[in-house]
């Protein structure tokens, strides 16, 4: 009885654990994406021109990357990282622009 006592609380614990480790896999995800669209933002604030094109962009990319077969991952991460294309422009003088 004693064993199987001690099995169920570490069982229970790993649960438990497994459950943390999703909950904050996910926020870090969650933070990743706020971070790329503060990026894109940044972006947009400084040429209107280049923030709607950074947007038309990504989902271009994304219908794109369907129509080529890419897993709904491959999709979504193509979608969310090619509106950073244009984040080089940020040091770029307002005259070069």
């Amino acid at each position: 009885m004693v064993v199987k006592s001690h099995y169920d609380h570490l069982r229970a614990h790993a649960l438990d654990m497994e459950r943390q480790v999703r909950r904050r896999t996910a926020e870090l995800a969650a933070s990743r994406l706020e971070l790329i669209h503060c990026l894109a933002r940044i972006v947009e604030y400084r040429d209107n021109e280049t923030g709607r094109h950074v947007i038309r962009v990504g989902r271009y990319s994304g219908i794109i990357a369907r129509k080529l077969g890419m897993d709904s991952t491959t999709v979504e991460l193509i979608e969310h990282a090619a509106p950073l294309h244009d984040i080089g422009k940020i040091g770029v003088p307002d005259s070069i622009l």
